[in-house]
């Protein structure tokens, strides 16, 4: 995401505080500054942000930060979904089933990488906060690859 090859638009969430400095498109973990995705939390009680790859890509993982600056504001914890068509989702799951709830951030400044026991592979991915730290607020970025890079 941070390189921009994923186009501002394909970068979508439920909900966004302000459109200058907390679209979703400013989740890019490279984007400096303040600026992060927030949700709107007074009319969002259960808040999303989600990437359209427009092709099938392989996901191994995600890193994630909280706002930075001033603000003390990061996603603790998070659950994954992933979707071939953008309607139909599942849950990344642990071998009983059930969705996995991912460790978030423990401060708004460190960075946090989390792989997945499997690959997935997947057109959209979307993350799925669950517990926040003063507002629901982050940064991302992808790990995968498409299918042309994986070595057999």
């Amino acid at each position: 995401m941070g390189d921009s090859r994923i186009p501002d638009d394909h970068i979508t969430a439920s909900s966004q505080y302000n459109w200058v400095d907390h679209a979703p498109w400013k989740a890019r973990l490279t984007t400096s500054g303040h600026s992060a995705w927030c949700s709107k939390q007074a009319v969002d009680p259960t808040p999303w942000i989600q990437v359209d790859f427009s092709r099938d890509l392989y996901v191994t993982g995600l890193v994630t930060q909280g706002r930075d600056i001033q603000y003390d504001q990061y996603v603790k914890s998070y659950e994954v979904a992933f979707s071939g068509d953008g309607q139909v989702w599942r849950p990344v799951t642990n071998a009983s089933g059930t969705a996995i709830k991912f460790a978030g951030n423990t401060d708004r400044v460190q960075r946090t990488t989390t792989k997945f026991d499997d690959v997935l592979r997947t057109r959209f991915l979307r993350i799925v906060p669950k517990e926040w730290n003063n507002g629901c607020c982050m940064s991302f970025e992808v790990m995968g690859c498409n299918r042309t890079e994986l070595k057999p």
